[in-house]
């Protein structure tokens, strides 16, 4: 039985000040939520060159949330990253998930904005009752994609 893994942590959509402590809350969840797992924990840097070593080493690649637009901004100037994500456990969280999307909500600037396009599908995060016409705007934008409306406490799981 495989017991080790490999985690890259990346905080891209936060300010860098707010790393260490984002850091140490994540190892604390990871480790409480498998508990026997014996897992390595890197924060992922964002110099391409790095990323993309850090990433080819990871067994999981763990996008925290924050800003969206932040995080495209770093994504976006590493080559190939669909490529170093690919064959890899891949876990965002609200802004780690959106950005992979062709389309999401952005809850930030409560707009409809363009992710990276990783995944043909639109992303809803913290999404409730009361952002219906949110949804209706997200649906009628780009082009017919599956949406995934995210509540808060939720995740999905996509298997590609």
């Amino acid at each position: 039985m495989h017991n080790q893994s490999k985690f890259l942590l990346v905080y891209f959509a936060r300010e860098p000040a707010t790393w260490q402590e984002a850091f140490t809350d994540d190892q604390g969840n990871f480790a409480a939520a498998a508990p026997g797992l014996k897992i390595e924990f890197v924060v992922a840097d964002p110099d391409p060159a790095k990323f993309a070593e850090q990433a080819k080493w990871a067994d999981v690649i763990y996008v925290r949330g924050g800003k969206t637009v932040m995080l495209k901004d770093v994504l976006k100037n590493i080559p190939d990253f669909k490529g170093l994500i690919e064959r890899k456990i891949y876990a965002g969280s609200s802004a780690g998930a959106t950005v992979l999307a062709k389309h999401y909500y952005s809850t930030t600037d409560d707009v409809i904005r363009e992710g990276l396009g990783i995944l043909p599908i639109k992303v809803m995060p913290h999404y409730n009752e009361s952002k219906q016409d949110k949804l209706e705007e997200l649906k009628g934008t780009g082009q017919d994609l599956p949406i995934y409306t995210i509540r808060e406490g939720e995740y999905k799981i996509i298997e590609k």
